[in-house]
């Protein structure tokens, strides 16, 4: 299973495969930006922020000048209204972003934070309580945890498993060499997304979650996509 594939599998959707997408306020959300369109009102922006800041710099202060600073302690406060209080959604906050998308280190930062992060954590989580182990599944998974947040994919996850408990359906304690049939496993995630109603992206119940994918913009010379079979950044 290589989850750089299946991380940009659900990157094409959400942001067209770039690193320089950018969503500008249009659900409310404040800006979403990146390969995952990760959201500044949820904090999930702040937390990629300063992966980007500890993974070059040198670049991200020359990307976002005097203000990074200012920058990273707003998008990481504990308060939502602290954490909305700049309008990156506007200019000059725009360039910025287009240019943090477009400078390399920084898109490694993004797709190692994207590997590492909490949709990537409740992906795995997910996984192991169906006892799945297949990429497509997971892939899934991850969509869902983009989606509607890492806590709101465990939840409706955790929901899902009780009832088909209930319905015996699954074991409660599937044998480590168990794997269920395929049909099985399209029968779990078909009730999943069934379940599944996004509350409105950067939502606090869910941190994320959007009816409709991310209307996501970005400038030519920095919105180069990457499909699965090409996932390292430039």
């Amino acid at each position: 299973m290589d989850p750089t594939r299946i991380i940009h599998r659900v990157a094409v959707v959400e942001s067209g495969g770039s690193y320089a997408a950018q969503n500008r306020n249009s659900d409310g959300a404040g800006l979403a930006f990146g390969l995952l369109q990760w959201t500044q009102r949820s904090g999930s922006l702040g937390a990629l922020l300063k992966t980007m800041s500890k993974a070059d710099p040198t670049r991200f202060s020359q990307v976002f000048g005097a203000d990074a600073g200012r920058l990273l302690t707003v998008t990481t406060a504990s308060e939502e209204a602290t954490r909305m209080s700049l309008p990156l959604w506007a200019p000059p906050w725009t360039a910025r972003f287009a240019a943090a998308g477009a400078a390399p280190s920084l898109q490694r930062a993004q797709l190692r934070h994207a590997q590492t992060g909490v949709e990537w954590k409740a992906t795995l989580e997910i996984m192991a309580l169906f006892n799945l182990h297949t990429e497509r599944a997971a892939t899934l998974a991850f969509d869902r945890a983009v989606q509607q947040g890492p806590n709101g994919a465990k939840g409706i996850a955790r929901r899902l498993h009780a009832a088909l408990i209930a319905e015996g359906l699954v074991l409660v304690e599937p044998p480590r060499s168990s794997r269920p049939t395929p049909s099985g496993a399209r029968r779990c995630f078909a009730a999943a997304r069934r379940q599944a109603h996004p509350a409105p992206r950067g939502s606090p119940s869910t941190g994320r979650g959007t009816n409709t994918r991310a209307a996501w913009t970005s400038t030519p010379s920095s919105s180069a996509a990457h499909s699965p079979s090409s996932p390292t950044p430039a």
